[in-house]
C-alpha cells in the first residue's frame, strides 16, 4: 500500500512541458522476460517512466498505440527494421523494455529508437534491489535519457580510423569505468571513478584477404610445443595458421564435401588425455554430422571421428574441468529440429558411437553455445553466464536464481542449427524439405562467450563479440548487421561492466579467440602482452544466406599490454 501511495503521489504531481519544438516520445507495454516477486510493478513502472518523460523539457508523450499496432511494431523491432519501427509509431522516439525478476528485486532495460535511419538505438537499464528503489532509479535515468535524446537527435559524424597495416593504431577503447556503468545501469554498488590504466593497446595487425567466409575461429596448441595454433572454418574447409613474427601464415587445411555446413569449431583435450583436438559442431542437410580432428604435423589433419549425430563442444566445468557436452537433434519443426538439454558425452574410440550422459544444470530454454560457467567473484561459487535469444548477457547464481542482466547487447550472430537455408532438396533423405523451410524458426547461435582471468588477479573475466543489428526487414530467418566488436567485462560490486571493447570492426564479426599469455614483455612478470584474434568479414551484408561464400575474410590480431602490478594494486584496494 506504501508503495501504490508512492506512486501516486508522483503520477499526480508532476508537472508537464509544452514546447514550441518537441520530440515525439511512445513507449510500448513493457514486456516481462522472467517473471517474480515483482512482476506486478510491471504496468505503474511503465506509467512511472512515460510521466517522467512527459515532464522532461523537449519531450512529447504521442497517444498511446493500438493492440494491432504494437505488434507490427515490435515485428519490426524483432528484425532489426528500427527507424521503421518508430515510423510507423509516427514518432520521434520508439521505447520498448523488458523486466527482469532478478534473485534479489528486479531490472528493467529499455531501447529506444529513433525514426532517423542514421541515429543509432540507446540502450538503458535500471534496477532496484526493493520496491521502494524503482522511483528514484526511475527518475535518474530519464534526467540522462532527455539530455541523450537531445544530443544525437542531431547525429554527428565520426571520424575515421586509419586501417594502415603497420601503424600502431588505437585498437582498443577502455571507457572510464564510473560513467559506463552510470550509463548502462541506474542503481547498484558505487565503483572506483579513476581512469583505468590497466591495458595499454599496442595496436593492430592485419591479414591479407582469405578466399573464405569465415564461420567460426578456435585458438589452442595443436600439436604441443608450447605455441598456440589459430584454426578458421568456413562452412565447408578449415584453415590452420600460425602468427609468427606478426605475420599470419596458412600451414594446414582440410576441405568438406559442400553437402558439409560447419557452424561452431573449437579447440580442448577432454579427459586429458595429453593431445589437444580440434571438435566441428556441423550439418550435413538437416542432420548433426560433426567432427573431431587432430593435427598431425606438417600440412596434414587427421579424421578421428565424422558423421557424429549430436551437436558438440567441449565445456569447462569449474568443479570438474573440462567435459564433452552434446545436444541431440529432433525430428519435430515444433522444435526447430533441436531437442533440448545438453548432456555430458562421450564418443568411442572405434566406433564414433555417442553414449548419452547426464543433462547438465542449466536454466530452461539454455543450448549448447549458450553458456559459459566460472567463479567470477571469488565466493567458491559457481556464476553461469548465458546470451539469451534478446542478445542480453545474463548471470545466475550455483542455483540458477538470475543475479543480473545486460542492458546492452552482446553476442548477435548468423549462425544457427540445421541446414543453409538456401538449399532444400526434395530427394536427399538428409535435406530439409524446401515446403517446411518457410515453416521453420531457426534457432540463432550466439557468437563465442568465454571466460578469462585477463588482469591476472585470480578472477575470470568476460569476453564476448557483439555485433550491431541492422536492416532485416520482414524476414524472421536472416539477420544482418552494420559492424561489431569485441568486448570484455568485469565483475564489480553486483554485477558486471566492460573493461574495454575493440574499436567498430565493419562489416561482420565472425567469431574472435583471445591468448592472455602471449608473451612477457622486457622479461617483466608483471607485463604481459595479451592478443585478440578476430574473424572479420568485411563486405559481409544482408544476402549472405542467399549467396554463400560471396565474401572474403581478414584475420586481425589485436595486441595490449596487461599490467597486472595495477591490477594487484587496485584489488587490494
Amino acid at each position: 500500500m506504501r508503495v501504490t501511495s508512492i506512486v501516486l503521489f508522483f503520477l499526480l504531481t508532476l508537472p508537464l512541458y509544452s514546447g514550441a519544438e518537441q520530440l515525439s516520445v511512445t513507449v510500448l507495454p513493457i514486456t516481462v522476460r522472467q517473471d517474480g516477486d515483482y512482476a506486478y510493478l510491471n504496468p505503474t513502472i511503465r506509467q512511472m517512466i512515460i510521466t517522467r518523460l512527459a515532464a522532461r523539457p523537449g519531450i512529447s508523450m504521442a497517444e498511446p498505440l493500438s493492440p494491432e499496432t504494437v505488434e507490427r511494431v515490435r515485428t519490426l523491432l524483432d528484425n532489426g527494421a528500427f527507424s521503421d519501427a518508430a515510423q510507423l509509431a509516427n514518432v520521434d522516439w520508439l521505447v520498448d523494455g523488458s523486466m527482469y525478476s532478478l534473485k534479489d528485486g528486479i531490472q528493467v532495460n529499455l531501447g529506444f529508437y529513433s525514426a532517423k535511419p542514421d541515429v543509432r538505438p540507446l540502450t538503458y537499464g535500471l534496477r532496484a534491489d526493493s520496491a521502494d528503489e524503482v522511483i528514484p532509479a526511475i527518475t535518474k535515468m530519464i534526467i540522462e535519457v532527455s539530455a541523450d535524446l537531445e544530443a544525437v537527435s542531431v547525429p554527428v559524424a565520426e571520424e575515421p580510423v586509419a586501417a594502415d597495416q603497420d601503424q600502431q593504431i588505437a585498437g582498443f577503447q577502455t571507457p572510464h569505468p564510473e560513467r559506463e556503468y552510470k550509463k548502462g545501469l541506474f542503481g547498484g554498488a558505487t565503483l572506483f571513478g579513476e581512469d583505468d590504466d590497466r591495458f595499454d593497446s599496442r595496436g593492430v595487425r592485419r591479414s591479407s584477404k582469405l578466399p573464405l567466409t569465415i564461420e567460426s575461429m578456435a585458438l589452442g596448441d595443436l600439436d604441443g610445443d608450447g605455441v598456440n595454433e589459430l584454426v578458421a572454418a568456413s562452412r565447408t574447409r578449415l584453415v590452420v595458421f600460425e602468427f609468427a613474427e606478426r605475420r599470419f601464415n596458412q600451414i594446414a587445411s582440410f576441405d568438406l564435401s559442400p553437402r558439409y555446413k560447419i557452424h561452431v569449431i573449437n579447440i580442448a583435450d577432454p579427459g586429458d588425455t595429453g593431445r589437444a583436438r580440434i571438435f566441428v559442431s556441423a550439418n550435413k542437410g538437416k542432420l548433426p554430422a560433426s567432427f573431431v580432428l587432430a593435427y598431425g604435423g606438417g600440412d596434414t589433419i587427421e579424421v578421428l571421428h565424422r558423421d557424429i549425430r549430436a551437436y558438440i563442444r567441449p565445456v569447462t566445468l569449474p568443479k570438474k574441468g573440462v567435459i564433452l557436452a552434446g545436444q541431440r537433434y529432433s525430428p519435430n519443426l515444433s522444435d526447430s529440429f533441436l531437442a533440448p538439454g545438453v548432456h555430458e558425452i562421450s564418443i568411442g574410440e572405434a566406433d564414433g558411437e555417442v553414449t548419452w550422459g547426464e543433462k547438465l544444470v542449466l536454466p530452461n530454454e539454455v543450448n549448447l553455445f549458450d553458456f559459459v560457467m566460472a567463479d567470477l567473484n571469488g565466493d567458491n561459487s559457481v556464476e553461469t553466464m548465458v546470451i539469451d535469444s534478446q542478445s542480453k548477457l545474463l548471470v545466475y547464481d550455483e542455483v540458477l536464481n538470475l543475479i543480473w542482466v545486460s542492458s546492452a547487447s552482446y553476442g548477435a550472430s548468423k549462425d544457427y542449427f540445421g541446414p543453409a537455408q538456401s538449399k532444400a532438396d526434395r530427394l536427399d533423405p538428409e535435406a530439409l524439405d524446401p515446403t517446411l523451410r518457410g515453416m521453420q524458426r531457426l534457432i540463432f547461435i550466439p557468437s563465442r562467450l568465454d571466460v578469462k582471468d585477463i588482469t591476472g588477479d585470480g578472477l575470470p573475466e568476460v569476453v564476448v563479440s557483439t555485433n550491431e543489428m541492422d536492416l532485416s526487414r520482414y524476414l524472421v530467418n536472416l539477420r544482418s548487421f552494420d559492424g561489431g566488436a569485441v568486448a570484455c567485462l568485469g565483475w564489480r560490486g553486483n554485477g558486471l561492466f566492460e573493461l574495454w571493447r575493440t574499436n567498430k570492426i565493419d562489416g561482420y564479426v565472425a567469431d574472435y579467440a583471445f591468448d592472455g599469455d602471449a608473451a612477457l614483455v622486457d622479461d617483466n612478470p608483471e607485463l604481459m602482452l595479451s592478443r585478440l584474434y578476430v574473424a572479420q568479414r568485411p563486405d559481409s551484408n544482408f544476402w549472405d544466406s542467399f549467396i554463400p561464400s560471396r565474401d572474403d575474410s581478414i584475420l586481425l590480431a589485436y595486441e595490449m599490454v596487461v599490467n597486472r602490478d595495477s591490477t594487484d594494486r587496485r584489488r587490494s584496494n
